[in-house]
């Protein structure tokens, strides 16, 4: 069953037993964000002319968040920043999550369970019905940072966003791989090894996306003195 990056993020965001996310909303959102820019530059939906984000694709995905954020990005004529999506993306995560959930849930991946913590608040959680496709991209990542495989570029860019989110521990449960995912993710990451991956545009993109995620993320973590 294939997945897209979002769906991909998402899943490894998301605790398989407790059905509730294990990492806060910031961290979240903007990976969010981060996820659907770079699923729609490998499916060369997207490119950057001038900082700016260009449509060059159809909304034809077939999956409905891809759809509906390139057909936003295509209501706006002028074109705007990589940083403008990531703040907007970001704004409507809580509804993008909600679609994405669904679209888990359809798929048979998740189901969604209601409950009320002490018997008086109500809360849905999304426990894993379907291990098997979260199962293979875990694999896969694995593989990957013990450096027993080649990394595709949707590989690369679920790495970026799990080492910038900080989803790192849950992302790699085992101690041994997770020693190595810090410096194994910072090494293939590195622009010279990333040209050897992305094409041009995509790179470009990925880069783009990276400092404005991180740059969102510090101004939402960053205390107030």
């Amino acid at each position: 069953m294939k997945l897209n990056l979002i769906e991909q993020f998402l899943l490894i965001a998301l605790d398989d037993d407790e059905g509730r996310f294990v990492t806060d909303t910031t961290y979240l959102y903007n990976g969010f964000a981060g996820a659907i820019l770079m699923e729609l530059a490998i499916l060369d939906k997207i490119v950057l002319q001038k900082k700016k984000v260009v449509v060059t694709g159809k909304p034809d995905t077939e999956e409905p968040i891809l759809d509906q954020s390139i057909q936003a990005i295509q209501n706006l004529k002028e074109g705007k920043s990589i940083g403008f999506w990531i703040g907007t993306f970001n704004a409507n995560a809580k509804n993008i999550k909600e679609i994405v959930l669904q679209e888990l849930i359809d798929k048979g991946i998740l189901r969604r369970e209601k409950g009320k913590i002490l018997w008086v608040i109500p809360y849905v959680k999304y426990p894993t019905d379907n291990p098997v496709p979260e199962n293979k991209v875990r694999a896969q990542i694995k593989e990957i940072i013990m450096d027993q495989t080649k990394p595709e570029p949707k590989d690369l860019m679920l790495l970026s966003l799990i080492n910038i989110c900080e989803l790192t521990k849950e992302a790699f449960r085992s101690k041994e791989v997770f020693r190595r995912a810090g410096k194994r993710i910072l090494a293939l990451t590195e622009p010279n090894n990333l040209s050897n991956v992305f094409n041009p545009d995509v790179q470009k993109i990925h880069a783009t996306v990276m400092a404005a995620t991180r740059s969102a993320v510090t101004a939402s973590t960053t205390p107030m003195v």
